[in-house]
C-alpha cells in the first residue's frame, strides 16, 4: 500500500511541475490519480490487494474539451503492486479519445479497463462446481439513473415438478436504502406445450384463452431457459407482444446461455413495431448480456441478410438517446465492425455522420472495420470505406499478423475489392508475418505475398488477369 501510495505522490508531483502550457488535458488524469490515493490510504488493508473506490466519474464534455466531475459510482478497484499508475491512466484517457467517449458514465472495473454501467452478467459459477445448480444474477442501469439487480435460481418441486424463482431489485438514483424488491416464481413448461406453438405462430386467440384459463405467465420459462416472452417476440406479431406485456412480461428480463434480453431478441429479428413497443414499455436500450452486445449488435449477423429496416431501427436509437456506438464487446468488436463484416455501405454512412469511431480495433488481431470489410468480403462497405478513407491510409492497413487489405483480398478472391486494391497502388511485395491463424495448413508459418496467397486459395488466374489490367493502364 505505501509503495503504491508512493508511485501516486510521485505522479502528481510530475503533473504539478510541468509547464503550463503541457497541462492541458492531465486534469482529469490528477483528479483519478488523487481519487485512487484517497481510496488507498482509507480503505485498503495491508494483507488486501483490492479497495473501494469512490469515484466522480461522470465526464461531460465542455467547449474546450475539458472534463467536470459529476455524480459519485463506487465501484471495484483492483491495484497492481509493483507498476506506476501513470501509464494506467494514460492508457484510461487515450481510450477516451481513441472511443470519444468524453461524456459518459464508466465503472472501473481495473486499471486497464473501463465498462459501462449496462447490463452486465455475473454468472454463480461456484453454485453449479460444488452444488450443481445454474444461478446467475444480472445488473442492468437503465434510464433516471435507476438500476435493475436479477437474480435466478431454480427450485425443484415433487413430483417432477420445477419452478425459477427471479428475484428483481430496483434501486433508485444509486440509493440502495429504499429498494423495490419483487420475487416472482416462474414456471418451467415444455417447449412442444400448446403455449409455445401458438407463441411461435402468433395466434392471439389461443393466447387470450390461455390466459384466461391461466395456463402460463408470459415470464414462464422452458427447460432451456427460454422465456414465454422471447417465443412471442419471435413471432413477429407486434399485438401478441403487447397482450403479453399487458399481462404481466418483464420488458427486462433476460433468458438463454448468454442472457439475452427481449429488446435483444426484437433487434436480430428487425421488427420496428415490436422494438417500439419494448422501449414504451421501459426496455433497457442499452442492456449488455454476457457477450458484451447491446441490442444494436443484433442488427446484423452473418447467419442472414442485413435488414430493410436497419436504417429506421438506428433513427430510433438516436431519438432515444442511445449512446454506446462504439462500445467493444468481449472481442473488441464494436457496432461498426459487425456492420463492416455483415450490414450496408449505407450503414457505414449512417453511422459514420452519428459519430461512430471508424478506426477502433478488435483485441484478437487489431481488425479495424474495414479490414473487417474485406475479410468477410463485403463490397458494398469496403466502397463506403474507400470514400470515407484516404488512399494512403487504406494501403496501409494491417493487422498483427502482417495482413493488408491487399493479402486478403487475394484470399476470398472477390474482384472488385482486388481490382480496387491493385489500381490504389496497393504494395503487391509486402510479406506477411509467419502465422497459423486462419490460414491453410500449407502456409503455416511462411511469410506470404499476396499473389502467393491467391494461388495457395484457387484464385490464381484471376490475380493474373487483374494484375495484367491494371498494369495495361499504367504503361498506357
Amino acid at each position: 500500500m505505501q509503495e503504491q501510495d508512493q508511485h501516486i505522490q510521485s505522479d502528481l508531483k510530475v503533473m504539478d511541475q510541468l509547464p503550463q502550457s503541457e497541462k492541458e488535458g492531465i486534469d482529469p488524469a490528477q483528479a483519478f490519480l488523487k481519487d485512487v490515493q484517497g481510496s488507498l490510504r482509507t480503505t485498503l488493508h495491508p494483507e488486501r490487494e483490492k479497495g473501494r473506490l469512490q469515484s466522480e466519474s461522470t465526464q461531460k464534455s465542455k467547449s474546450e474539451g475539458t472534463v467536470t466531475q459529476s455524480q459519485p459510482i463506487q465501484s471495484s478497484l483492483s491495484v497492481p503492486r509493483s507498476s506506476s499508475l501513470r501509464q494506467d491512466i494514460e492508457g484510461l484517457l487515450e481510450y477516451d479519445r481513441q472511443l470519444h467517449r468524453d461524456t459518459h458514465t464508466y465503472r472501473y472495473a481495473d486499471p486497464y479497463v473501463r465498462k459501462r454501467i449496462a447490463g452486465q452478467v455475473y454468472e454463480w459459477n461456484w453454485l453449479a462446481k460444488s452444488l450443481g445448480i445454474k444461478a446467475g444474477v444480472i445488473i442492468s442501469k437503465v434510464r433516471n439513473r435507476r438500476t435493475h439487480i436479477f437474480a435466478r435460481w431454480p427450485l425443484y418441486l415433487p413430483f417432477g415438478l420445477s419452478q425459477v424463482v427471479t428475484g428483481s431489485l430496483l434501486i433508485q438514483n444509486l440509493v440502495p436504502s429504499l429498494p423495490k424488491v419483487v420475487l416472482r416464481p416462474q414456471n418451467v413448461i415444455s417447449s412442444e406445450s400448446k403455449v409455445i406453438k401458438a407463441c411461435e405462430s402468433g395466434d392471439i386467440l389461443e393466447m387470450q384463452k390461455l390466459l384466461r384459463n391461466k395456463q402460463f405467465h408470459p415470464n414462464d420459462r422452458t427447460p432451456d431457459d427460454l422465456t414465454v416472452f422471447r417465443y412471442a417476440i419471435s413471432s413477429g406479431n407486434p399485438e401478441v407482444v403487447r397482450l403479453l406485456l399487458e399481462n404481466g412480461a418483464d420488458p427486462n428480463l433476460p433468458y438463454g446461455k448468454f442472457e439475452t434480453s427481449p429488446l435483444n431478441r426484437a433487434f436480430s429479428i428487425g421488427n420496428v413495431g415490436i422494438i417500439r413497443l419494448l422501449l414504451d414499455a421501459g426496455a433497457d436500450l442499452e442492456y449488455k448480456d454476457s457477450k458484451l452486445w447491446t441490442s444494436v449488435s443484433f442488427l446484423w449477423d452473418p447467419s442472414r441478410p442485413a435488414h430493410t429496416t436497419t436504417t429506421e431501427i438506428i433513427q430510433i436509437c438516436m431519438s432515444r438517446g442511445f449512446s454506446a456506438w462504439n462500445d467493444p464487446d468481449t472481442r473488441g468488436w464494436s457496432p461498426v465492425h459487425r456492420v463492416a463484416a455483415w450490414g450496408r455501405g449505407e450503414d457505414i454512412r449512417n453511422l459514420s455522420w452519428k459519430g461512430a469511431n471508424l478506426h477502433s480495433y478488435t483485441t484478437d488481431f487489431l481488425w479495424g472495420p474495414m479490414t473487417c470489410a474485406v475479410w468477410h468480403n463485403n463490397p458494398s462497405t469496403f466502397d463506403a470505406f474507400m470514400y470515407l478513407f484516404e488512399i494512403e491510409e487504406v494501403v496501409g492497413i494491417i493487422d498483427s499478423r502482417g495482413w493488408t487489405l491487399l493479402h486478403m483480398a487475394a484470399k476470398n478472391g472477390c474482384e472488385h475489392i482486388l481490382r480496387t486494391l491493385l489500381v490504389i497502388g496497393a504494395d503487391r511485395e509486402v510479406l506477411t508475418m509467419g502465422t497459423q491463424w486462419w490460414v491453410l495448413d500449407e502456409l503455416d508459418w511462411k511469410r506470404l505475398t499476396a499473389e502467393t496467397i491467391a494461388r495457395a486459395y484457387g484464385h490464381g488466374e484471376l490475380w493474373d488477369k487483374l494484375v495484367e489490367e491494371v498494369d495495361n493502364v499504367k504503361v498506357r
